[in-house]
């Protein structure tokens, strides 16, 4: 057993080395090399490791570049080698060739992140050889520039300046790139630059037959956005329309309309290519059974007669459609036919631009797509903050005009104008511009935006940018504009500042007729009393009153009417226009001329004849608001068409409806006026009738001036002239006859006090109050009739506006300076009185203490009482006259043309005293007084003596004077030299005397003393 294990145990051992072997691990050894020698290369052969590249020349650099050319190249490559390979570039920088800048610009433009700073030290190397560089190689640079955004001016223009020499040689792809280039760059054209472009338009002009239409796209752009005169260019597009938009691409075709849309020339030929060529081209993204409308883009690759293979974008669309607007086209069938492709293509992608256009396109044509909007909305309230200031005053200005008041988008806006106002303020790239500002001023007054923190804070930029603006930025449209704006939301910090800038810009800005017109209706509706500035609109307004279109000539007169600016050769200028235009006005323009006249208290029969034909012819196509204007302003100016009127009461109570209180309570008005007119007009011709007897020198002979609109007039025999008596104080004489018998032969409905009061509600404002309450002391005093036969409704209405107590003085400034002076000389008169002493609601200038039960009244009658350019009183100064007459006071007028002719105080004690004798006397006149032109003074016996004498010494002088010519040479105006205080001087010194003590006698002036020997004979 021994000896076999031995034996086993001295075979097993080779076996067991063997199977080690087989099944043990082996050491290969591999020689140590650097992996990152090899990364490089194996991207591609020409490029070099990382250390190397230190040391390397300028061929071996240049390969690299030329290795770099490939996409998949540079994808591979790390920014540690791109910024490693730059720097060798700028380290070799004045060893460089020209065609090595080239080839290095052109390069480097396709990576994405450079160095900072390599671009300008490769601008150094580029200048110091710029004579070196041929004109290939200069335009390559240029683009290469664009891509880079970079814009070193002093390089750009050695660069062209070199370009220039021999610039008949060039060939046309490098005029265009290198004006596509200095276009995108915004190189202003001054001096080699203007010279490249003026040279490059006339090198054009020889080749444009044989041009290609892509070309002639970006040549047209260049010249536009640089604003090159190219008119022969766009004569030759005009004339071959047809054929360039067909070979167009859709971008250049959209660079097209935008040149023409911005040299604004209006080609028709241009617009129907473009729209026919749309029209072609929606239908190949719309297949025809399609019957759900979606959209299916079709393959790009289309055959060979298809003018390009680029698809259409949203961009070219926007482009397209935004100069169409501009070149007065609007397309509204082509903008509405692309609504579906639009809103299948806008994403998040879309530029924010395309956003931008297309709103404002569709906005301008006035296409008002809710989802489209809408989905233009979503997009751009996430792009707010990104957005430039151009960008937000145009969206929010499309979107205002369209209607689309989106409060979320106009509060991120007004958040980001405020952000920008405040806090970024010191920023340069959020500086805005005042066609900015214009837009976003008019964009949130038209949606009604009430938040003031953004308006204060657009005010804060105004000033900053009007500061800094030249004379062209600032032009009368952009004014009348923010005026506009602003004056919707009364802005009381904006008045001054832009009053300054009109006053400091007055001889260098000019305005165009809609300018003048929204400036004035802005001082109008601001109530800006700039007496420079409106002086300077009116005379402007007179000058050029034959360019206004007639609606805004109305709107200026209306304007000019509120702000109190009378001009009388203005105002018939103007009547002479609008009587040839009558048939042509709208009804809005009759009723806001209506407005301008009542407002001017301008009363002209023969037109006023004329609008009243016109409103029969037109009655029916009257609103409702114009129906309440055209019956109130006529009541006012005292028209006598008693058919007319009865007509209009019985629209107005058929709309009744539709009025708000105010104007419900002016047609109470108007339609009181309408009666106290006609009734004024019965009155008179009755007085006119019971007054033939008699013969005296002071009595006069009424007729009736009109038979529609009616001047009531006297006519004085001994001068052959008519005068209004109304105008003095004389209002008609008591008859037997009432008012309601006075207005019974005219039919009118008085029913529609009634409707009128009762469709009044609980709230209302204080002028509304005050109108009311007129109607109402009418009704008692005058026409009681009426006044008993209202409904309860009507007469609950009444007794809440009479129950309303208040002090007139709060809420008027009454007192004018003629009515001091009239209280003033009362006083010294020893006269008592009361001033401003209100009755219902109206104010009664003066109220003498008479110790009685007489009631007494004196009234100033200032020119508001009368119409412009007549002595004809106004139905509201007739109304107060009936009203406080009827209501037991006797009412004395002191009209504003006597007044005037009282040059002296003493005359005007005189003449107040005449006033005092007659409320004083025993017997009351039942009606008014007359106040005769010429005030009778009763004197001494010695003292008319006097006066005769005195009155025959001037005869005869008058009568020398006017019978004996100066001779020749005899100085017809010679001075007089000053006498001493003559007789007539002396009796008023005695007669102001006596008034002055308080003695109401003055007969016996002289206490019967001794007559002057040398006045008896």
């Amino acid at each position: 057993m021994y000896r076999l294990l031995g034996v086993c145990g001295f075979r097993a051992s080779p076996l067991r080395a063997i199977s080690r072997r087989n099944y043990a691990f082996r050491i290969i050894r591999v020689p140590k090399t650097d992996v990152e020698a090899t990364k490089y290369s194996n991207i591609h052969p020409e490029l070099l490791p990382l250390d190397q590249l230190k040391n390397t020349n300028r061929k071996k650099l240049m390969a690299i570049y030329e290795a770099l050319k490939a996409e998949n190249v540079r994808e591979q490559l790390d920014a540690d080698y791109i910024d490693r390979l730059v720097h060798q570039t700028v380290e070799l920088n004045y060893c460089l060739l020209p065609e090595d800048y080239t080839l290095v610009l052109q390069t480097i433009r396709k990576i994405k992140e450079l160095p900072h700073g390599c671009i300008s030290s490769i601008n150094e190397g580029i200048r110091r050889i710029t004579p070196n560089f041929n004109k290939k190689q200069i335009a390559i640079i240029l683009r290469a520039y664009v891509a880079l955004s970079s814009r070193s001016i002093s390089t750009i223009t050695e660069l062209i300046k070199t370009f220039n020499k021999n610039i008949e040689d060039a060939e046309l792809w490098q005029l265009r790139d290198v004006s596509s280039a200095l276009a995108s760059l915004r190189v202003q054209p001054a001096g080699d630059i203007d010279t490249f472009y003026n040279s490059t338009v006339a090198l054009l002009q020889k080749h444009l037959k044989t041009l290609h239409a892509d070309d002639i796209g970006v040549f047209l752009n260049a010249f536009s956005r640089q604003k090159v005169k190219h008119d022969e260019i766009l004569h030759f597009v005009d004339l071959h329309a047809n054929r360039i938009i067909s070979e167009a691409s859709y971008r250049n075709l959209a660079l097209i309309a935008n040149a023409f849309a911005k040299a604004e020339k209006h080609s028709t030929e241009l617009i129907k290519a473009i729209t026919g060529r749309m029209y072609v081209e929606l239908e190949e993204f719309t297949p025809r059974n399609n019957e759900h409308g979606s959209i299916a883009v079709v393959d790009e690759t289309t055959e060979a007669s298809q003018p390009t293979k680029v698809p259409l974008n949203v961009i070219d669309v926007a482009i397209t459609f935004n100069s169409l607007t501009k070149m007065d086209a609007y397309p509204d069938r082509l903008l509405n036919a692309y609504i579906p492709w639009l809103k299948h293509h806008i994403n998040s992608e879309t530029p924010t631009l395309s956003l931008v256009l297309l709103a404002h396109a569709y906005a301008q044509v006035g296409i008002q797509n809710e989802e489209l909007f809408t989905k233009v909305a979503h997009f751009v309230i996430r792009r707010i903050n990104n957005m430039n200031c151009q960008q937000l005053g145009v969206i929010a200005l499309s979107f205002a005009k369209s209607g689309h008041k989106i409060p979320i988008l106009f509060l991120r806006i007004a958040d980001e104008v405020i952000y920008r106002g405040t806090v970024a303020l010191k920023y340069e790239r959020y500086e805005f511009d005042l066609q900015s500002l214009e837009h976003l001023l008019q964009a949130f007054s038209r949606i009604n935006f009430k938040d003031q923190r953004f308006y204060a804070v657009m005010t804060t930029l105004l000033k900053r940018r009007l500061k800094i603006s030249t004379e062209d930025e600032l032009h009368g449209e952009t004014i009348a504009s923010m005026l506009t704006s602003m004056s919707r939301n009364n802005v009381n910090d904006f008045i001054p500042l832009i009053t300054d800038a009109i006053v400091k810009r007055q001889g260098s800005t000019a305005y165009s007729t809609q300018a003048l017109c929204r400036v004035v209706s802005a001082f109008s509706r601001m109530n800006i009393k700039h007496s420079k500035i409106i002086e300077y609109m009116l005379k402007q307004t007179k000058d050029r009153v034959n360019e206004f279109q007639i609606p805004l000539l109305i709107n200026t007169l209306k304007a000019l009417a509120k702000l109190k600016c009378y001009d009388l050769h203005l105002i018939k200028e103007s009547l002479k226009r609008f009587s040839l235009y009558l048939a042509h006005l709208t009804t809005q323009d009759i009723a806001n001329l209506l407005s301008a006249l009542n407002d001017f208290g301008f009363r002209n029969v023969s037109f006023l004849q004329k609008i009243i034909m016109c409103i029969k012819h037109r009655m029916t196509e009257f609103k409702p608001s114009q129906l309440h204007l055209v019956f109130t302003r006529l009541a006012t100016l005292r028209t006598s068409d008693a058919d007319l009127y009865k007509e209009l009461t019985k629209r107005l109570l058929d709309k009744k409806e539709h009025f708000n209180e105010v104007q419900l309570a002016d047609i109470c008005v108007g339609y009181i006026y309408v009666l106290v007119h006609f009734d004024y007009l019965q009155r008179v011709l009755k007085s006119q009738r019971s007054s033939e007897t008699g013969c005296t020198k002071t009595q006069v002979d009424h007729q009736l001036a009109d038979e529609h609109v009616g001047d009531i007039m006297n006519v004085d025999p001994t001068k052959g002239v008519f005068i209004d008596r109304s105008a003095e104080g004389v209002f008609p004489s008591g008859t037997p006859y009432s008012s309601m018998e006075n207005l019974f032969p005219y039919g009118f409905n008085d029913s529609i006090l009634d409707t009128m009061l009762s469709q009044l509600g609980t709230k209302l404002d204080v002028a509304t109050i005050f109108k009311v309450q007129t109607v109402q002391y009418y009704l008692q005093y005058v026409r009681c009739d009426i006044y008993g036969s209202l409904s309860k409704k009507a007469m609950e209405v009444l007794h809440q506006c009479s129950a309303v107590k208040f002090s007139l003085a709060e809420y008027m400034l009454t007192s004018s300076s003629v009515h001091r002076e009239l209280s003033h000389m009362l006083n010294l008169m020893g006269v008592c009185h009361m001033n401003e002493v209100q009755f219902g609601p109206y104010l009664i200038d003066i109220v003498p203490e008479t110790g009685s039960n007489l009631k007494v009244a004196i009234e100033y009658d200032g020119p508001t009482h009368f119409y412009a350019e007549t002595i004809m009183r106004t139905a509201k100064s007739i109304l107060k006259h009936e009203i406080l007459e009827n209501a037991g006071w006797q009412v004395l007028h002191v009209a504003y043309q006597e007044w005037a002719q009282l040059v002296s105080p003493k005359q005007k004690l005189v003449y107040l005293n005449n006033l005092r004798q007659q409320y004083e006397r025993e017997l009351r006149i039942p009606t008014i007084p007359q106040v005769e032109p010429i005030q009778k003074r009763c004197f001494s016996s010695a003292l008319n003596r006097k006066r005769r004498y005195l009155e025959r010494i001037n005869d005869e002088i008058l009568k020398q004077h006017l019978e004996m010519p100066p001779e020749d040479g005899e100085d017809c105006n010679l001075v007089v030299e000053a006498e001493s205080v003559s007789s007539t001087d002396k009796i008023e010194e005695e007669v102001c005397s006596k008034l002055m003590e308080g003695n109401k006698s003055i007969l016996d002036l002289d206490n019967q003393g001794e007559e002057d020997p040398c006045l008896t004979k």
